[in-house]
């Protein structure tokens, strides 16, 4: 007994101290990944810079090279005309070599000049034909980027272009009087055109020409971040940073070349990595502390646990004649004795709680065979729930705004602690299923079934209030026993998620697979209504509702699913008629989450008939004059044309779908929704043109257009002529 104790102990120290080295070592880690990942990007920052600064000195280099090529006569005349001979070669190259630009960086450049793509190339390397000039210079893989830049030819044009080790700059230049522009070609080796002493060399540094289609294809992001940089307006000095996937991209642009991007490429799991010292640091952490504490409960329990036959042996070896005299130490020793029985006992009765509690939930999720249910049953005394109970669910749609910072397991505790908090008893078969669903266990009772749907119901009502987001309430259908909680539990978790909102915004009805309710007899219950034959609609519904309540009450599934059919047929009665359906559930809310909780036929049955007779009542009040469906969509569009307003936002305010919106628009005004909308916003404009000095884009805000130049074209479109053109015709006028 004692070492059962003692290990118990030692086992609730060891999850104890996990726990708080788990809690330890997150923080830790969270702490220095975020400061490694702040100083390996602020150095990458700083690199990137220097790498991109000596790199612009190159080009700038060469930039001067080629300016100052351009002014002799060497070259000018080798535009002009074809050279014949070895003379004109020679004199353009003892021009390249005599440069006091390419003499200062000869040896990390080399510089070629050619009139056109099978030309011969005059280089600082000598003379050669174009393609053994680009193998000699080992970017021989460039030659179709080449040719295709030689093809288009733009005036002045720029181009970069990088092979394995190399980097080409292409730059076409016409010079004055010349009849055929000349190409220079530059050629680094990359080590010579940047150290690339960029943050441990595990990402890549590309030189990338925002124009070169090779490029594009190569890097598709490349022109996302070049739309990013130009966006946020960044000086051509500074880095960007931008993640694309699970990549940085820190980029900065060429001050002399602004077609150029230096693109440094790193993953974010080279960007920083957990240190090997702090991992070994909180192993070491780790055994210390389970080495102490499991010498501290050893010591402890030697000293405090007072084992039964001990006990008795201490009181059988006191002298007779003085055991009167030691009343005090007998009654010392069975105080020790009762208070481990206490404490051993509360010990028990917690782990038989968590144990309850973990079979339990794998019941729910159909973990067991009905042998293994029976035999666990006896073992955990789950005597309340073998005659029986219902589950209710509570799901939550959304995420509450102050759940928004929380992690899953974070939001889940959060959210548990909110129910317990909420719920007017002792809590004790709470589970959550997932974040969003979470299942309270019942027994069944003479009243306490409806005792715990009621709270059920207040709770979620509560908990929307609470945190301010849809919290929807679920019974399942009542277990006789065990095991049927994992098929009822399946049967409610399985339509968890549909509410009677969820219903009544669709716009098609749900018919009934069994053919007992049908489209013709919703069709039937809808031509009454309309010819306002109350009596005649009503005795269609509660046949309907016989019918397939008879036909369809052998699962939660099935009565849910007739259920959103019969509220189907109520938004279409009320649309019929021009009514708010928001309105009239917001009004019939406790009748509508009543619906939404029952299981049993006969009350699904009393509530649709109470609801449907209150839309009857609504529709006889109506009066003959009442305005139709289509002026109620017509007087919503004139009040709110001068928004961003669209089709899908005017179904949904009517709840109907687009087309069946779009129909009624084309059929009450003969003209589509599209037409009328800038039928409106024009008559607005020309108001506004012919009577006020406001400007034409601050009009064209006012009329509901966000962009000048669309409302110029539409404008334009309509009249026949610019706004500004028509507001100085009616001036005239």
């Amino acid at each position: 007994m004692q070492n059962r104790v003692y290990l118990r102990l030692l086992l609730s120290f060891i999850i104890v101290a996990s726990f708080y080295t788990l809690i330890i070592a997150v923080s830790l880690v969270r702490s220095t990944y975020s400061q490694q990942r702040a100083d390996a990007i602020s150095q990458i920052k700083s690199n990137l810079q220097q790498e991109a600064d000596i790199s612009d000195q190159q080009l700038s280099a060469a930039n001067d090279t080629v300016l100052s090529l351009t002014e002799k006569s060497s070259l000018q005349n080798l535009a002009q005309t074809p050279p014949t001979g070895y003379h004109p070669y020679a004199r353009v190259y003892d021009d390249i070599m005599a440069n006091p630009d390419y003499a200062n960086f000869s040896s990390q450049y080399a510089i070629g000049i050619v009139r056109h793509a099978n030309g011969r190339v005059i280089s600082s390397d000598g003379f050669f034909q174009f393609e053994p000039y680009l193998k000699y210079m080992e970017v021989a893989s460039l030659k179709p980027q080449v040719s295709q830049f030689f093809k288009k030819l733009p005036d002045n044009g720029i181009r970069v272009l990088e092979a394995n080790d190399h980097v080409l700059l292409l730059r076409n230049t016409s010079l004055d009087g010349g009849e055929q522009p000349l190409t220079f070609l530059t050629t680094w080796e990359k080590s010579e055109l940047a150290p690339l002493n960029i943050y441990n060399n595990k990402g890549q540094l590309k030189l990338l020409d925002t124009l070169n289609p090779k490029a594009k294809k190569t890097l598709p992001e490349i022109e996302h971040i070049a739309d990013a940089f130009n966006h946020a307006q960044a000086s051509a000095s500074s880095v960007m940073q931008q993640q694309v996937g699970g990549d940085q991209y820190f980029v900065r642009q060429s001050n002399i070349i602004p077609t150029i991007m230096y693109t440094y490429v790193i993953s974010n799991h080279e960007l920083s990595q957990m240190p090997a010292h702090l991992v070994m640091m909180l192993v070491l952490y780790f055994f210390v502390l389970l080495l102490v504490g499991g010498l501290l409960v050893y010591i402890l329990t030697r000293r405090s646990f007072r084992p039964y036959a001990k006990i008795i042996d201490e009181v059988q070896q006191i002298d007779s004649n003085v055991r009167p005299q030691n009343a005090e130490v007998l009654l010392e020793k069975i105080h020790d004795l009762v208070e481990s029985n206490h404490q051993y006992a509360s010990m028990q009765n917690d782990v038989t709680h968590d144990l309850k509690l973990l079979f339990l939930k794998n019941l729910l999720l159909n973990s067991y065979s009905q042998k293994d249910i029976s035999r666990f049953a006896d073992l955990l005394a789950l005597d309340e729930l073998q005659n029986g109970g219902v589950i209710g669910i509570l799901t939550f749609s959304q995420i509450a705004l102050s759940e928004e910072p929380l992690g899953i397991n974070e939001r889940k505790d959060a959210r548990k602690k909110n129910i317990v908090a909420l719920w007017p008893k002792p809590l004790n078969l709470l589970f959550d299923i997932d974040v969003n669903h979470y299942a309270i266990l019942s027994e069944h009772g003479p009243n306490t079934t409806d005792d715990f749907v009621h709270t059920l119901n207040h709770t979620a009502v509560q908990l929307s209030k609470r945190l301010k987001i849809p919290v929807h309430a679920l019974i399942s259908i009542p277990f006789h026993n065990l095991n049927e909680i994992p098929v009822r539990f399946a049967d409610v978790y399985s339509t968890a998620t549909a509410t009677p909102e969820d219903v009544t915004t669709k716009p098609t009805a749900i018919m009934l697979s069994n053919g007992v309710y049908t489209v013709e007899t919703e069709a039937a219950i809808l031509a009454s209504v309309s010819q306002r034959d109350f009596a005649k609609a009503d005795q269609l519904l509660d046949q309907a509702l016989t019918k397939t309540l008879t036909a369809n009450r052998t699962t939660l599934a099935a009565l849910t699913n007739i259920k959103f059919v019969f509220l189907n047929t109520l938004k279409r009665t009320l649309d019929s008629v021009g009514l708010s359906v928001t309105d009239f559930i917001d009004e019939n809310r406790k009748v509508v989450n009543q619906l939404d909780l029952e299981t049993s036929p006969k009350q699904v049955k009393a509530s649709i008939i109470t609801l449907f007779h209150d839309a009857f009542d609504r529709i006889s009040k109506l009066s003959k004059h009442h305005r139709t469906l289509e002026e109620h969509i017509i007087d919503y569009i004139a009040r709110r044309y001068t928004s961003d307003l669209a089709l899908s936002e005017i179904a949904d305010h009517y709840h109907l779908s687009e087309s069946h919106t779009s129909r009624l628009i084309k059929e009450h005004l003969g003209i589509s929704f599209k037409d009328y909308l800038i039928q409106l916003r024009m008559r607005q404009a020309k108001s506004l043109l012919n009577n006020t000095d406001q400007k034409v884009a601050d009009i064209a805000e006012a009329v509901g257009y966000k962009n000048v130049n669309t409302f110029i074209r539409i404008f334009k479109a309509t009249t026949g002529q610019t706004p500004g053109k028509f507001r100085r015709s009616t001036d005239i006028d």
